[in-house]
């Protein structure tokens, strides 16, 4: 997530439904903190589209602030090209997957054979303030809040952001965008 050369929608696709796309990120291990609510939300928000489920545009307007240096710690994107287990991701996930392997994916939508694209214009500038309205309808979506584990990591969410305190202003700006998760119940 560190040091980002391609926007983080365009690196997962995010435009782009099918079942059989899997959406990851590498996440550099003296960046990862267990606490780190912004790296919790994106899994999060990458987790919901692994699942089919809606991620109501998140993704695509957390890229602009995940853009460039989130953290001030060195390392960057060259570092994911030394991490043999990005790799071994997409191996895995190729062969144990079906039709390969044994594993079936969970998708909690009904499946679809076919990929749906969605327009995505990348000159046209994003309203920054959409993220609480994505937020909310994440909070509402009752495909996510029928889940039990869906519900009970969004409520880890609540608790990671209450405790979060970015130091960048870039940060700061996120966590006065999203204040309006203080307000919300499940």
């Amino acid at each position: 997530m560190q040091d980002q050369v391609v926007p983080l929608y365009s690196a997962v696709m995010s435009n782009l439904t099918h079942p059989s796309i899997l959406r990851t990120i590498y996440i550099d291990g003296h960046f990862y903190s267990s606490d780190d609510f912004l790296i919790h939300l994106v899994v999060f928000a990458l987790r919901l589209r692994n699942l089919g489920l809606s991620d109501h545009g998140l993704v695509m307007h957390l890229s602009e602030v995940l853009a460039g240096s989130i953290y001030v710690i060195e390392g960057g994107h060259s570092t994911i090209y030394e991490e043999l287990n990005v790799y071994m991701t997409a191996v895995r996930y190729t062969f144990e997957v079906s039709p390969f392997g044994e594993y079936t994916r969970r998708n909690l939508m009904k499946s679809q054979e076919v990929a749906t694209i969605e327009p995505f214009k990348a000159k046209q500038s994003s309203n920054p303030y959409y993220i609480p309205w994505a937020m909310r309808g994440i909070c509402s979506d009752p495909s996510i809040l029928a889940h039990d584990e869906l519900k009970t990591e969004l409520n880890s969410l609540f608790r990671l952001f209450e405790m979060w305190n970015p130091t960048s202003s870039k940060l700061k700006e996120l966590k006065f965008k999203l204040d309006p998760l203080k307000s919300f119940t499940l």
